[in-house]
């Protein structure tokens, strides 16, 4: 796992010890979160509230320039660590209006196919590793064997967060 030096608040990955060979932080090109050997093909994007609304708004033109270079990877997702009831409602923090946020969010996702996950950390996941982008990181580096299908499938589960591969195996955390 491959963490960016600049990434101010890192999740914590303690809780998965011996799952990965190890936590590297260096600098990325994009995103803030990768698989080690995978960077070129494998992009996570972490953004809290505010830091959404800020970019969505303030610092648009940058935010949206670093959105359509993740839509060139073939596996990417923007992780917003608040629930969507939260992005969806008027900010105490902003006078932005949530609808240009949702709307935003909405284009990126029909316009250059980067998906989003908005949720809100239990207590005892408070900064920890995200179970959504633990999916993801597993199906981004899934190797099929000689009799699994080369392709695993990523479908819109909306009981659970957005993104939930087909596979059990990869399913773990939901």
């Amino acid at each position: 796992m491959v963490v960016d030096t600049r990434e101010q608040n890192p999740f914590d990955f303690a809780r998965f010890e011996g799952w990965f060979a190890g936590v590297e932080r260096r600098a990325l090109r994009l995103g803030d979160y990768s698989v080690s050997g995978l960077e070129d093909i494998c992009v996570v994007e972490r953004k809290d509230l505010a830091d959404l609304v800020h970019s969505f708004t303030v610092d648009r033109s940058v935010f949206v320039s670093r959105l359509k270079k993740m839509s060139t990877y073939p596996h990417r997702l923007l992780v917003i660590t608040a629930a969507l009831s939260s992005v969806k409602s008027r900010y105490p923090f902003s006078p932005s209006n949530p609808n240009r946020v949702i709307q935003s969010l909405l284009a990126v996702l029909a316009g250059w196919n980067v998906p989003s996950s908005a949720r809100k950390p239990t207590n005892w996941e408070k900064n920890s590793w995200h179970p959504t982008c633990t999916r993801f990181i597993f199906t981004a580096g899934w190797r099929p064997t000689a009799t699994e299908d080369a392709s695993p499938i990523m479908i819109c589960n909306p009981q659970r967060s957005l993104w939930s591969p087909t596979r059990n195996l990869y399913d773990i955390f939901a």
